[in-house]
């Protein structure tokens, strides 16, 4: 808990194995990871993370790519009789790159349950950091990235020269 208010924060490296062919991480990969941060938010409240999903929303505001470390803060926003909504932003390096929000579900023994006390009983903020959203810096962090690779060969035979 931060402030008062239900927070976490997680620190994930983007993995060559998360990256797409043009060589950012994978769009799946910020449902990931905001799930892994929702893990170790529920931990440290002394939960087990047996949330299945219902709904989840993501903004993908620029793209990531391999080496780089994301941190994501994830806070419980909103609290009902048997679902928990969880707002999460991914940050690198100063800049958001990515927001959601995720609702989920209680459940004992894989049946729908009140939601635990530890979460029904917290102060809560409403609402996530908006962050900044710019299609032109989605767009020219691709650019920069393509530049970078610019007469570097990607690790191919010659004889098997990229498409």
């Amino acid at each position: 808990m931060t402030n008062g208010h239900c927070r976490y924060t997680g620190t994930y490296r983007v993995e060559l194995a998360d990256t797409d062919m043009g060589g950012a991480a994978h769009a799946t990969c910020a449902l990931l990871w905001s799930e892994r941060a929702e893990q170790g938010l529920l931990r440290s409240l002394g939960l087990q993370p047996t949330f299945p999903r219902r709904r989840v929303e993501i903004d993908y505001l620029a793209p990531l790519f391999y080496g780089e470390e994301v941190s994501v803060n994830i806070e419980v926003v909103e609290v009902g009789t048997t679902s928990v909504a969880f707002s999460w932003t991914g940050y690198f390096d100063g800049t958001v790159y990515f927001r959601g929000r995720t609702i989920a579900v209680s459940t004992v023994d894989g049946a729908v349950a009140p939601v635990p006390q530890a979460l029904s009983a917290l102060p809560l903020t409403p609402g996530h950091d908006e962050g900044t959203d710019s299609d032109t810096k989605f767009t020219d962090r691709f650019a920069q990235a393509a530049m970078k690779r610019d007469g570097a060969t990607l690790g191919l035979p010659d004889s098997h020269p990229p498409a």
